[in-house]
């Protein structure tokens, strides 16, 4: 049986569960407060909705902004990877994919892996999202998910705020960066 190119990452063979690989339990505390906050703001979308990100129609004028500002910002980081032509990338606290879409589509000959801890979320961007070289994986990057230097990029966009300790992160995402990986 021949071996699954995107298995190779992980150090540790996992179980899927709505298209979402587990490479850890899901933190269903975290995931429920934070939906419920998102809820509250009117941050939490439709299926419709999130295959249009970051081009979201809103009437909410702050809404409006923020996303009009994440278009330009992804649409510039996707630039900048383009140059770099990364063979695998890693997007952490991905939330429903919107951006690891947008990257998989922007970089045709880059693995996107999309990796957070909430499962709603990553359902979501499975749903949404069907592309094969788009893998929703559900974990904390702080548990050693993914072997040694097997990633080129690894992207931050809205997630670093949620880390308690940054040297911690910083030390777990160059483990898994190649010699001349580059965190974004």
């Amino acid at each position: 049986m021949p071996i699954d190119p995107m298995e190779m990452v992980f150090r540790t063979p996992c179980e899927s569960q709505e298209g979402v690989r587990l490479l850890s339990p899901p933190d269903s505390s975290f995931e429920q407060a934070y939906l419920r906050l998102r809820t509250r703001e009117g941050r939490v979308y439709s299926d419709p909705q999130v295959a249009l990100l970051p081009r979201l129609s809103t009437d909410d004028p702050t809404l409006r902004s923020e996303w009009a500002a994440r278009a330009v910002s992804a649409s510039h980081l996707a630039e900048f990877l383009r140059a770099s032509a990364p063979r695998r990338l890693l997007e952490v606290g991905c939330g429903n994919g919107w951006l690891s879409a947008l990257l998989c589509r922007s970089l045709p000959n880059t693995d996107i892996f999309a990796l957070d801890v909430n499962l709603t979320e990553l359902a979501q961007g499975r749903r949404v999202f069907r592309d094969n070289r788009l893998e929703f994986c559900c974990g904390n990057i702080l548990q050693g998910l993914f072997k040694p230097g097997v990633f080129d990029a690894v992207v931050l966009a809205a997630s670093i705020q949620y880390f308690d300790d940054l040297p911690r992160l910083i030390a777990a995402l160059k483990a898994t960066l190649t010699t001349n990986g580059s965190i974004h």
